[in-house]
């Protein structure tokens, strides 16, 4: 079974740029901080984390590999940029790193060195969700690159009742009590008629004619492979398949 957690974050540069208290206090926050395995998975889009957080040196480093693949660019971009120099590649760097936030639609929260509001300003204006500079204290680096990954949790899902019960459709991911289960799309449309009309039965011509759009014996001889995989998935949960022979199934809480 294939756990995906978005309370995870993707981490562009070196861990040791890091205070040990900071990754700590976002471990803490039951938040896993997860290195990224190479530059092309920056490329990804919507991978399976809450979000992105980049070290300013390797955002440099990512603009250069670009470039290098490019066969184009200037290599003084980091002069430009302390030095505030609007010619050569800098608006194109902006473009490149505005194009990067919205391909990846999950929040991209760039590390900073050092204070540097010039920097910061464009790169919120340009699409990261936040900035954090190294010299702040570690209570409010944590708080705004945790705040960033909760809220796009809470957007980007849909949350129901009884205990924290969180479908995202976008991915076929359900989320009970802070874990993540990835279904395949047949299985996410039973799981989700099931919990509409949770301890109430759903007959199984109307369940196959959801998941399959009409009725025939092979696809209901189907829905039971798929019933059967589902229900595998939640053994872990507190949430289980009743079968009513012949007619068809109900959720309930584990008794």
């Amino acid at each position: 079974m294939q756990l995906v957690n978005k309370q995870r974050i993707l981490l562009f540069g070196q861990r040791e740029s890091l205070a040990v208290s900071v990754l700590s206090l976002i471990e803490k926050q039951q938040i896993v901080i997860d290195q990224a395995s190479g530059k092309e998975e920056l490329w990804k889009i919507k991978a399976d984390a809450g979000g992105i957080l980049i070290i300013w040196e390797e955002l440099l480093a990512l603009w250069q590999w670009n470039i290098w693949q490019e066969e184009s660019g200037d290599f003084f971009l980091e002069m430009q940029l302390q030095q505030g120099d609007k010619e050569g590649d800098l608006p194109v760097f902006w473009q490149w790193f505005r194009q990067l936030c919205q391909m990846q639609e999950i929040p991209v929260i760039v590390y900073l060195p050092q204070r540097a509001d010039e920097i910061e300003c464009e790169c919120l204006r340009n699409g990261a969700a936040e900035c954090v500079c190294r010299r702040q204290k570690p209570e409010l680096q944590v708080y705004r690159i945790v705040r960033q990954v909760l809220n796009y949790v809470e957007q980007k899902s849909e949350i129901f009742g009884d205990g924290r019960v969180i479908i995202d459709k976008d991915r076929h991911v359900l989320e009970i009590n802070g874990v993540a289960y990835r279904l395949s799309p047949r299985e996410f449309v039973a799981f989700e008629t099931l919990w509409n009309r949770k301890n109430n039965l759903v007959g199984r011509e109307e369940l196959s004619a959801l998941i399959w759009e009409f009725n025939g014996k092979d696809k209901q001889r189907s829905l039971d492979m798929v019933i059967r995989s589902l229900r595998k998935k939640l053994s872990p949960t507190c949430f289980e398949i009743i079968t009513v022979y012949g007619k068809g199934y109900y959720l309930r809480g584990k008794q």
